[in-house]
Order: structure tokens, then C-alpha cells, then sequence
């Protein structure tokens, strides 16, 4: 599974966003960082995470949370 990329400009910022994974031992995450691309520090971050995603053959839109969170997080910003 590829996980999702974008970078996108607001407020004068160039703002890139990627997607990590954390297989944990106890539950299964995953996270939408938003970092300032000029300085690589962090903006935001959204996560999801829940037990389920440790169960053998679940699979987890992220691309859905992903579109959501970068939607929250531009509509917050303007």
C-alpha cells in the first residue's frame, strides 16, 4: 500500500504533507503530518488509530482520512 503524499501553498507557506504508519505493538495508527516545507518543523498532525487495524486481513482506507484531514486542516488555515 502506498501511503498518500501532497504538498499545497497556504498563507504564503509551502505546506507538505505525508503520511506515516505505526505498526504498535498494541494499536495499529496511522498519521497525516503537515510540515512547513522550508523548515521541515511541524504544523499539525491528525491521527487514527484504533485495535481493529491489527486484525489479519483488514484493510483501512487511508487515502479517505488523508483527503479529510488535508480538507480540515486547509479549511481551518484559511
Amino acid at each position: 500500500m502506498s501511503l498518500p503524499t501532497t504538498t499545497f501553498e497556504l498563507g504564503g507557506k509551502e505546506v507538505e504533507v505525508i503520511t506515516l504508519e505505526d505498526k504498535g505493538t498494541k494499536v495499529h495508527s496511522f498519521e497525516v503530518l503537515f510540515l512547513d516545507k522550508a523548515t521541515q518543523q511541524n504544523i499539525a498532525t491528525y491521527s487514527v488509530n484504533h485495535p481493529r487495524f491489527k486484525e489479519k486481513g483488514f484493510v483501512y482506507d487511508v487515502a479517505a482520512f488523508f483527503d479529510a484531514a488535508v480538507a480540515d486542516f486547509k479549511r481551518i488555515g484559511a
